[in-house]
């Protein structure tokens, strides 16, 4: 004992952790866990009527057992605000409500008449959620959806997450967070996107859904409506909704970016007849300049491509690589399609007067000067990408 004394006198730390262990551990034994505090969250959904806002909140409930079960709740509630609302929800649930599990962000249609980025900023500064939350989109409300997945899933937040990984190949899924949406809006152009799901209720049908890897599935467990994720994008200005981008204007605003994401080309065979060719490897080079003080921007693309045949009927498109061989004129078809979707997604930008494809960041990190003389010509800045010319060189190969 004399011993442990003398080793405390000289190292006076091990007191002080002993004081601190001997203050919090009783404390820290006696109090609650967090999961009895804290409610915890894994989706929000938000939707908001002429006079009130509705808050779903789908809540994880942990259930002691021999067996680990994952049981789910969905609270809504409503009040003029959303501060009201979260309170209404916290009391209804009996716990604190907070957001740092929360993955996903449901925004329904009624919404997106007005500015979300005060709805986002709230949860973000006021609830502490997460940047890296995803953001999605929907026709309907974000209830409904919610709603639909909790009755159809023992794990609705795990089947919302596969649902949206069809992005994650084809689209855009990464960039459909907070970070990214902030990002955008607070952009020169004041431009940004979210994912969009189509949800309809039941017609007496199978309902189908697109899963992960863009198959269809359907099941009598469906039949209460659908849900499906065609890979459209709700285009946003100054965060009220502009339009909804379908997936082949999304794959062009890709190519036009360089992005390495999955697509299709389809085009007609010397018999009009529809063919399928997936894009396999591509390598991408942009550039940016001025001629005669007009910006042009310039990408060339070499595209590998291989073509997609039906299976057995089944109308799943397959790889068949014994039919990887393309000839000239079908390489030249699909360079033609290439460059007439980037075209209609260009044309989509400038109708919109949006720049999720970040054409005005890459003139102003690598022709600021230029760059800057040229938007001073402008009435209107947000208008440049009217007076910007777009060239495409495209090289199409077979494997």
């Amino acid at each position: 004992m004399n011993k442990l004394i003398d080793k405390i006198k000289k190292e006076p730390i091990i007191l002080a952790i002993i004081i601190i262990l001997l203050f919090f551990m009783p404390m820290n034994l006696a109090s609650p866990s967090e999961s009895t505090r804290n409610a915890i969250i894994t989706a929000i959904g938000v939707d908001k009527t002429e006079q009130d806002y509705e808050i779903s909140l789908l809540t994880f409930i942990p259930t002691p057992g021999k067996e680990y079960v994952e049981n789910y709740g969905l609270i809504s509630t409503k009040a003029e605000n959303l501060s009201g609302a979260l309170s209404n929800s916290s009391l209804q649930i009996g716990k604190q409500v907070k957001l740092f599990h929360t993955e996903m962000v449901i925004l329904g249609e009624g919404i997106f008449s007005e500015d979300i980025s005060s709805v986002l900023e709230f949860f973000t500064k006021e609830k502490s959620l997460s940047k890296s939350a995803m953001l999605i989109g929907t026709n309907s409300s974000a209830k409904k959806v919610l709603e639909f997945l909790q009755k159809n899933d023992n794990n609705p937040s795990e089947k919302l997450s596969q649902l949206m990984l069809f992005n994650s190949s084809y689209v855009f899924y990464k960039e459909t967070t907070l970070e990214t949406f902030f990002s955008g809006y607070y952009s020169p152009i004041k431009s940004s996107f979210l994912a969009y799901l189509t949800f309809s209720e039941s017609n007496g049908e199978d309902s189908i859904i697109l899963n992960s890897t863009g198959e269809k599935s359907s099941s009598e467990e469906e039949k209460q409506g659908s849900l499906k994720n065609n890979g459209d994008m709700l285009l946003l200005r100054e965060g009220e909704k502009v339009d909804i981008l379908s997936r082949q204007v999304a794959q062009g605003i890709n190519l036009l970016k360089g992005e390495d994401f999955k697509s299709n080309v389809t085009i007609n065979n010397s018999s009009d007849i529809e063919e399928v060719y997936k894009i396999r490897k591509k390598s991408s080079v942009k550039s940016v300049r001025f001629e005669n003080s007009v910006p042009v921007y310039t990408i060339n693309l070499e595209i590998i491509a291989s073509k997609l045949e039906t299976d057995n009927g089944e109308n799943n498109l397959e790889e068949n690589l014994q039919l990887s061989n393309i000839d000239a004129e079908t390489c030249t078809k699909i360079e033609s399609e290439i460059k007439k979707q980037v075209g209609f997604a260009v044309g989509k930008l400038r109708e919109n007067r949006t720049d999720i494809a970040n054409i005005y960041r890459e003139f102003y990190q690598k022709r600021r000067r230029d760059f800057k003389r040229f938007l001073q010509t402008l009435d209107n800045q947000e208008d440049f990408l009217n007076y910007v010319i777009f060239e495409m060189n495209v090289k199409v190969a077979s494997d």
